[in-house]
């Protein structure tokens, strides 16, 4: 099969995955969000958010640069899943003790850590029974990532679509059958991990057929230098995460969670926009990644292409945002999440400058400007947390959208000027 061909295969197979992802994720949120209340919303998108990032710790970037390289030297899969499979077991540890010390400062600061450490597994706790479900999803999920970056690395991605698929229809169908039953967050938690936990089997399987022999021995020293060479990936894609979501954590510590869940609400609804085309950049990854390496003629026409197709489905969703936000909110949430109107609104100004800076980070990462982009990231995120901090308690959740506007058209200058320096203003990189 061509490149060209792949390139289609995996774009089109993993977008239709996520789009039908998203659409059975809209429903179950939409009928969550009515069923748990605000309230209830809030303390959901705060469990999912700290799962995400403290697995984006322990990840440290390892998964995105095992695509790239494996892409480019197939004969190394086995060599860096044994290796990633080790290190995350590693990381498993420092990003276990970051989540009790956040749970900690949230629910029980009164109580010395090493106290609410020692009680964390026994105590009769409501809100900590969902933090241990919590945990159990974030180990999975770490262990679980490197398998499906061999497939991905591999460009099986319509593997991966096809997974995906199934484990969002059937979550998303026995989560609103659980919610309809009268049961809660704990049992939606529960759900998720027997999920994840079949997603863990079947993708080793399928990795281990794709590589065949995977027993390679432990290498400390390649582990080193995978994460010399991940660093710059784990700082950007950690300092990101942060960017983007410590609004969830300042507003949770400083409104409540029943604000949290007016502003999630919003929130997510770009959010799922927006990862369509964050798939597409993964779908494009691998042979990105090759290109990169090969031809930077075609690379630089692939771009045009993907640059186009941006700018053509983003700028008509931010219009129809910013006009139906009222229809929208309340249709998806119910009129009880009226608040929730404004916030949209605001996010909808950003959603175009920022959406057509995705593709651009594709030739970010791939270049050797990569390290150099680091210390803008920082200072973007630090000016986000800044005003956050000044805003929030002013205006509440309409002070944190119009901090995620102007900090995402500060993100979105600092990454068009890295992709100039990258890729090269009018000539090769």
């Amino acid at each position: 099969m061509s490149r060209r061909a792949r390139i289609y295969k995996n774009v089109l197979s993993l977008q239709l995955s996520r789009i039908l992802s998203k659409v059975f994720q809209v429903v179950f949120l939409a009928v969550a969000a009515r069923f748990l209340g605000t309230g209830g919303f809030g303390q959901w998108s705060l469990i999912f958010l700290l799962v995400g990032f403290f697995g984006l710790i322990a990840d440290f970037g390892v998964d995105r640069l095992t695509v790239r390289d494996v892409a480019r030297h197939r004969e190394s899969a086995g060599r860096y899943l044994t290796n990633t499979l080790v290190f995350k077991s590693m990381m498993l540890v420092p990003s276990t003790c970051l989540l009790l010390g956040v749970v900690h400062f949230l629910y029980y600061p009164d109580e010395s850590l090493l106290t609410f450490v020692a009680h964390f597994f026994i105590r009769p706790d409501e809100a900590l029974s969902l933090y241990r479900l919590a945990l159990a999803l974030l180990i999975l999920g770490v262990l679980t990532s490197p398998f499906s970056s061999i497939i991905q690395a591999y460009e099986k991605i319509y593997v991966l679509s096809f997974i995906d698929i199934g484990q969002g229809l059937l979550t998303s169908c026995l989560g609103v059958v659980l919610l309809y039953l009268g049961f809660g967050i704990k049992a939606l938690l529960t759900l998720y991990i027997v999920f994840s936990l079949i997603r863990f089997f079947v993708l080793s399987f399928v990795a281990r057929g794709i590589i065949g022999r995977v027993r390679h021995p432990v290498q400390l020293l390649f582990i080193r230098d995978l994460v010399r060479d991940a660093f710059p990936f784990a700082v950007l894609g950690i300092v990101a995460l942060i960017h983007w979501k410590v609004d969830y954590f300042m507003i949770s510590k400083m409104l409540g969670e029943e604000e949290l869940g007016l502003y999630a609400a919003a929130y997510k609804v770009f959010e799922n926009i927006v990862m369509i085309g964050v798939t597409f950049n993964a779908a494009l990854y691998p042979s990105i990644s090759a290109l990169f390496a090969q031809s930077r003629e075609k690379l630089r026409r692939v771009y045009s292409k993907i640059q186009k197709y941006f700018v053509m489905v983003s700028l008509p969703v931010a219009v129809l945002a910013f006009l139906f936000a009222e229809e929208i909110i309340f249709f998806l949430y119910g009129s009880q999440y009226g608040p929730s109107v404004g916030v949209m609104k605001v996010l909808s100004l950003g959603f175009t400058i920022f959406f057509f800076t995705i593709p651009m980070r594709l030739i970010i990462n791939n270049s050797e400007f990569i390290l150099k982009i680091v210390p803008y990231s920082v200072f973007t995120t630090t000016l986000n947390i800044v005003l956050n901090l000044v805003m929030i308690p002013r205006y509440g959740i309409i002070g944190a959208a119009l901090v995620s506007f102007m900090a995402g058209s500060v993100v979105s200058w600092s990454a068009s000027s890295s992709f100039g320096r990258s890729f090269g203003r009018g000539t090769t990189p």
